[in-house]
C-alpha cells in the first residue's frame, strides 16, 4: 500500500484527471480522505493494482523496486556524506547493498569536475550515467534505477480488477459507517514496472456498493469502470 503521501498525489491526479473540483481532508482510518465538493462530502478509498500475484507482504514486483529505491536513496546520502559534488545520476544493471560501496568508491573517483554532458561510468555490476549539476543543486538526490522504469505496458485483466475490488468489499460496511457515499480509486503506477497497466475495454465487474469505482493509470488516464 502507498504511504499517505503517495495516497494523496495519486488522489489529486485522479481529480485533475476528471475535471473534479475535490478537495481532500486527512482523516483517520479506516478511510484514506474525505472528499469536500461544493455540494457534497463522501469517502475515498485508494488502493494500488500491481502486475504481478500479491502475496502475503503485496507485489513481490514493488517490493523489489522498493528495496532498489532504498539502495538508491543511501547510496546518494553517502555519495554527499563523501563530500561528492551535485550530482544526477541514473543506474543501469544489478544494483543492491551488496555492491554499492564498490559503486559508491567508483562515483566519488570519477564525477565530473564541472557541469556538462553525461559521463557514463562501468562500475561493479552496473553502468552509472552522471551529470555533474550547478553548485546551487545542494545534494541533489532524485537519482534513478532504469531497469525498475523500462518495462512495457499490458492490459489489466478483468479478475485483476475484481480482486482488487474485493480485497476492499470487507471493509465497506466500516466506510459507510462515516459516509453513505464512498468511491474507490485503483493506481496502476505505470512510472514504475510494477505498475505498467493500462486499460483495455470496460470490463464487466461485480460492484460491492462503491459508488464509483475508479481505474486511474496513473499518470495518463483514468476510467469509471463501475457496474452501474
Amino acid at each position: 500500500m502507498a504511504d499517505k503521501v503517495q495516497e494523496r498525489i495519486y488522489a489529486e491526479k485522479a481529480a485533475t484527471l476528471l475535471t473534479a473540483n475535490w478537495m481532500l481532508v486527512d482523516i483517520p482510518e479506516p478511510l484514506d480522505f474525505e472528499i469536500r465538493t461544493p455540494t457534497e462530502k463522501f469517502g475515498l478509498e485508494v488502493r494500488q493494482i500491481f502486475v504481478d500475484a500479491e502475496v502475503s507482504y503485496g507485489s513481490p514486483a514493488k517490493y523489489s523496486e522498493a528495496k532498489t529505491l532504498h539502495t538508491v536513496s543511501h547510496l546518494a546520502k553517502r555519495y554527499y556524506e563523501s563530500g561528492g559534488p551535485p550530482l544526477s545520476a541514473k543506474f543501469r544493471g544489478i544494483l543492491s547493498s551488496a555492491n554499492s560501496g564498490a559503486v559508491l568508491k567508483c562515483m566519488i573517483a570519477s564525477a565530473p569536475a564541472y557541469p556538462g554532458p553525461v559521463t557514463t561510468l562501468e562500475a561493479p555490476q552496473v553502468k552509472v550515467y552522471m551529470r555533474r549539476l550547478p553548485s546551487s543543486f545542494v545534494r541533489y538526490s532524485r537519482w534513478t534505477f532504469v531497469n525498475d522504469k523500462v518495462g512495457w505496458l499490458r492490459r489489466v485483466s478483468t479478475p485483476e480488477l475484481q480482486h482488487a475490488i474485493n480485497r476492499k468489499a470487507g471493509n465497506l460496511a466500516l466506510y459507510k459507517r462515516k459516509y453513505d457515499n464512498i468511491d474507490l480509486l485503483l493506481v496502476a503506477d505505470r512510472m514504475f514496472n510494477s505498475g505498467k497497466l493500462i486499460l483495455g475495454g470496460l470490463p464487466t465487474l461485480s460492484n460491492p456498493g462503491f459508488r464509483n469505482i475508479y481505474f486511474m493509470s496513473y499518470t495518463e488516464s483514468i476510467h469509471n469502470v463501475s457496474a452501474k
